[in-house]
């Protein structure tokens, strides 16, 4: 087991977990993408990390869909991870610079933290809980999966213990050669683990 690797079986629970949240939230959801290039930009030479967001669009078909945003985040003197918000990539199927559409994403990020406190019910006020609005990556995944495996692009996946959390793979079918894909859980969910100064936190 690599570091932050979850047991196929484990990845698998978490998985057929949030596939029965995913019902009662009545929202779209799709895996997403990190592309290598992507990564690279994020990251650069210097130590960094990478922020993935979470937003709300509407959907093509209608209803609305779960969107994911990634920036490059950078320890201060302090240790805490702040956002460099001038470089935005949004994650999907490809990866699209919104560098330029800073205004797009912080509505959808609005969005997004406007649905968890929009249902007044008492399975929406776990919402708060069980959705995070971003997650602050570890570095080792990507390294594993886009320097080491020479992999393109690295696949992430929503899975869910009592939180909503995202899983990393490689972008590959299960062989029979490799009857298990490896997931890792590379997440440190915001709340609690934020930039409280970030324009992507201060809405």
């Amino acid at each position: 087991m690599k570091t932050n690797q979850i047991p196929a079986e484990k990845a698998k629970g978490w998985m057929k977990n949030f596939e029965k949240e995913k019902q009662s939230s009545q929202l779209k959801w799709k895996p997403f993408f990190l592309e290598k290039s992507t990564y690279e930009k994020l990251t650069g030479d210097a130590p960094k990390r990478i922020r993935i967001y979470l937003g709300l669009e509407k959907a093509e078909n209608g209803g609305q869909e779960v969107v994911a945003f990634a920036v490059a985040t950078a320890p201060d003197a302090t240790g805490v991870f702040r956002d460099l918000t001038e470089v935005v990539f949004k994650l999907g199927k490809e990866n699209i610079d919104y560098s330029a559409k800073t205004e797009e994403v912080k509505a959808a990020l609005k969005a997004w933290r406007e649905w968890k406190k929009s249902d007044s019910s008492a399975k929406a006020k776990s919402r708060e809980s069980i959705y995070p609005n971003g997650f602050l990556t570890h570095d080792e995944e990507f390294k594993e999966i886009l320097a080491k495996q020479g992999k393109k692009r690295a696949i992430v996946e929503f899975g869910m213990e009592e939180q909503v959390t995202l899983l990393l793979a490689s972008d590959e079918e299960a062989t029979a050669k490799t009857p298990e894909i490896s997931y890792f859980d590379f997440m440190e969910p915001c709340p609690p683990v934020c930039d409280s100064g970030s324009d992507f936190v201060r809405l």
